[in-house]
């Protein structure tokens, strides 16, 4: 997560924010005080109130889909989100598939450019949690 934080941009009558996020099953928002500092792995998420990494006010949790929205490969002792979706990053159209992403039979990870007809697909793997 490269951008923990979220900050509110104060109104005459209403706090408002915005925030990228990616897709998931479970999503929480806490209101902390300034000079929180988030736990580096949290399995767990923070009570109300002071504690020693710093003060949570208010807090708000909602599920998300039933599943996850990507395919998931097991490798490694680790659970790896596989992408599907397009992006247009480098100025570029860079297509995705989970197809050219997999294990073979000795356990190696093994992740490939591909022809799809005219076009190229990539691979791209993330961890669904942070380390």
């Amino acid at each position: 997560m490269t951008h923990p934080f979220t900050k509110l941009a104060a109104q005459a009558s209403e706090m408002k924010w915005t925030n990228a996020t990616h897709l998931g099953t479970e999503y929480a928002a806490l209101l902390v005080e300034p000079g929180y500092h988030r736990p580096p792995a949290p399995d767990d998420l923070p009570k109300l109130g002071a504690s020693p990494s710093g003060s949570v006010v208010a807090m708000a949790r909602t599920k998300g889909a039933e599943s996850p929205p990507s395919k998931i490969l097991e490798f490694s002792c680790y659970q790896w989100r596989l992408r599907d979706a397009p992006s247009s990053r480098g100025r570029a159209n860079n297509n995705y598939s989970s197809r050219n992403v997999g294990t073979d039979a000795s356990g190696a990870l093994h992740m490939k450019i591909a022809r799809d007809g005219d076009d190229l697909t990539c691979s791209e793997i993330s961890l669904t949690r942070s380390m």
